[in-house]
């Protein structure tokens, strides 16, 4: 079932209220006292560290309270998050930041450093890089020598900026890649990878992906046009989908359009409200450009 999210009117540019901050660090409030139909949309802020370079974010991952994020320039950072128990945000701290590793240890630089998409696995984590296209599994954390995972040949032939912009990892070990251009797809089964398409549709590219405890599989997509600005939508689909040579079409639950805030949304991160409700964290990659801003948006989604 299509629903789309109902139009906000912003209190301004960035919310009224209390600047969390610590040294440099700020995380400003946004608020809204409209209704939204499909997601609860449980509070967000404005995030700025100049001091750590924080900005280009395109890649999350949420251990607890733990949310950590990655920037297209090779940088991590890691926020620690305070949520009421329906999941309402009430607060963001800063922890630590740092460079991604190579495979040298130090970091890494150049066209190298275009990560795009963070997973959580048993085995570590694992990230993916546009550009010059790979996976790389980070067994010691982010700042570490990480290793290669090895690709499907198809994807030597992605255009640079339209590479593997999405990585997510199920439970049991599944991994889920979807290219940017194309919508070109593929799962990673005990090291076997499948080939299976991502159907794109109104001027949408997948930005970031989750697979779910029951399988199901969450796909964040973004738009940009001149004359409507920025957008973004969920669509949802099952794991078990993705069969070989199979197109899957994703059904719409959400869309995220201006005059609500929205930016150049591409990195999402999945978690559990106190009271068992699942929680969507979403950021916004600024192009470090003064015109964007880096924001993150937390939206509850509804009992099914």
């Amino acid at each position: 079932m299509r629903v789309a999210l109902l139009s906000v009117i912003l209190l301004g540019c960035v919310a009224c209220g209390p600047v969390r901050a610590e040294g440099d660090f700020a995380a400003v409030p946004i608020t809204t006292d409209a209704v939204v139909a499909g997601l609860d949309f449980m509070g967000g802020a404005r995030l700025s560290w100049p001091a750590k370079k924080l900005g280009g974010l395109s890649a999350a991952s949420l251990d607890g309270r733990a949310l950590t994020a990655l920037s297209d320039r090779g940088r991590w950072f890691r926020l620690r998050l305070s949520h009421a128990p329906d999941g309402r945000l009430l607060g963001v701290e800063p922890v630590a930041a740092g460079a991604l590793g190579g495979r040298d240890g130090k970091p890494v630089k150049g066209r190298w450093r275009d990560a795009e998409s963070l997973a959580r696995t048993p085995r570590g984590m694992v990230v993916s890089f546009e550009r010059h296209h790979r996976l790389w599994l980070y067994p010691r954390g982010l700042d570490g020598a990480p290793r290669d995972v090895p690709l499907p040949p198809e994807t030597a032939g992605l255009p640079d900026n339209g590479g593997l912009e999405t990585v997510a990892a199920s439970p049991d070990g599944v991994l889920l890649v979807i290219a940017e251009a194309g919508g070109s797809a593929w799962t990673n089964r005990a090291g076997h990878w499948t080939a299976a398409t991502w159907r794109l549709s109104e001027g949408f590219a997948p930005t970031d992906a989750a697979i779910l405890d029951d399988g199901g599989v969450l796909v964040l997509e973004r738009r940009f046009t001149l004359l409507g600005g920025w957008a973004a939508r969920l669509r949802t689909a099952c794991l078990a989908d993705f069969q070989a040579g199979g197109l899957v079409d994703g059904v719409e639950i959400a869309r995220q359009e201006a005059p609500f805030p929205v930016d150049n949304m591409e990195a999402m991160a999945v978690g559990r409200a106190a009271d068992g409700g699942v929680l969507l964290h979403l950021l916004s990659d600024d192009n470090f450009s003064m015109f964007q801003a880096s924001l993150l948006l937390v939206f509850r989604l509804p009992a099914p």
